[in-house]
């Protein structure tokens, strides 16, 4: 973990920012619109929480996530490049909570999977 840790510390300082999406890495991939562009991010908070899934601030919203559509997530960084293939245009943020609050929101507001089961269909960021 710690060459990833290096990694991820050293493209933040040429970017400034990453893009986190909630992703089901097994089969989904990234979960339709939830999703949000982290600017300046505190790089040793962002490693850790991405090392520790299930202890840390995104627990809350895994667990969530798993009630309402029975997917495994975790939220993971993304190309940059993969902004252009947002359905929708990402929120920008300047905390990890507030895009982990704005990623809640999404799932709050998804559709009822009953209505529409393939909401989180793969290929749609």
């Amino acid at each position: 973990m710690e060459d990833s840790k290096k990694q991820l510390i050293e493209f933040i300082k040429e970017n400034n920012k990453v893009f986190l999406s909630l992703v089901h890495p097994d089969l989904y991939g990234p979960l339709r619109g939830v999703n949000g562009i982290l600017n300046n991010p505190d790089a040793e908070e962002l490693a850790e929480m991405l090392e520790t899934p299930g202890e840390s601030v995104q627990t809350d919203l895994i667990m969530k996530t798993h009630a309402k559509t029975f997917m495994a997530t975790r939220i993971l960084v993304l190309p940059l490049e993969s902004i252009k293939e947002a359905e929708f245009n990402p929120g920008e943020f300047d905390t990890l909570e507030e895009v982990i609050n704005h990623m809640d929101s999404v799932i709050d507001v998804a559709p009822d999977l009953e209505k529409d089961p393939f909401y989180f269909r793969r290929g749609k960021i």
